[in-house]
């Protein structure tokens, strides 16, 4: 039972990623109804794409990226939540998510600058050449 639970989970995950991707490719496209496509060109050696379709790809791209970055950022609060139990005012989680996570980050950098103290204490110095 757990199994199928999972299978459908992970399904309903890729569908939503999928979907992510590109509805924001079909909403510019939407809005802007430009016509990037020359089909009346009389060779094929003639340009057929419009030059202004570098705007739609920079929109599209830079959508995309900052939803996916947001929907990275969610997914972790809300498995951080999950284990440390959820309340029922997300803003307070929130906070806290952040503050633990700036927490998180100060004791890493601690740890860095430990390791490397260790390291320049541990290696023999330069000797001065006679």
């Amino acid at each position: 039972m757990s199994l199928d639970s999972r299978r459908d989970q992970s399904a309903v995950k890729a569908i939503s990623v999928m979907s992510m991707v590109f509805l924001p490719a079909t909403f510019f496209c939407g809005v802007f109804n430009l016509p990037f496509f020359d089909w009346t060109a009389n060779r094929l050696s003639e340009v057929v794409l419009n030059w202004r379709i570098w705007i739609y790809v920079a929109c599209v791209v830079g959508t995309t990226l900052i939803i996916t970055f947001f929907w990275r950022v969610w997914f972790r609060f809300e498995k951080w939540r999950l284990s440390h139990g959820r309340s029922k005012n997300v803003r307070r989680d929130l906070k806290s998510w952040v503050k633990s996570g700036f927490k998180q980050i100060d004791k890493h950098a601690q740890a860095l600058r430990e390791r490397r103290k260790k390291k320049l204490l541990l290696e023999p110095s330069p000797s001065t050449p006679v």
